[in-house]
């Protein structure tokens, strides 16, 4: 395509197709001591995958937005409610505590 060379292609389509299989995983990668500290994310990749994966659940479980890429988002408006919610690091805890209740609800049905 383009001149490319078949090895260069092929490694881009490698890559979108891990990319693809991360964020529709419903995984997210997220580890406060890696995601915070920039250089470390960077190197290891760890704040991208948790990012995109978090931002991609966010657009199918809370339905409000996050509809392309960040950049397009941004642009449009369409992601006033993942900067609301804190974006990776609000939405994760915001889970977290959905969880919580979640099972403090089944213990209390149980008892």
């Amino acid at each position: 395509v383009l001149g490319m060379h078949p090895f260069v292609w092929c490694s881009f389509l490698y890559w979108e197709q891990c990319n693809a299989g991360i964020t529709h995983s419903g995984y997210c990668f997220y580890m406060p001591s890696l995601h915070e500290n920039k250089h470390l994310a960077k190197i290891f990749g760890f704040g991208l995958l948790a990012d995109e994966s978090a931002y991609h659940h966010h657009h199918h479980f809370r339905n409000k937005g996050n509809f392309s890429s960040s950049m397009y988002d941004s642009l449009w408006g369409t992601q006033d409610d993942w900067l609301h919610v804190g974006k990776t690091a609000g939405y994760v805890a915001s889970l977290h505590e959905q969880e919580k209740q979640r099972v403090l609800k089944t213990k209390n049905k149980a008892n």
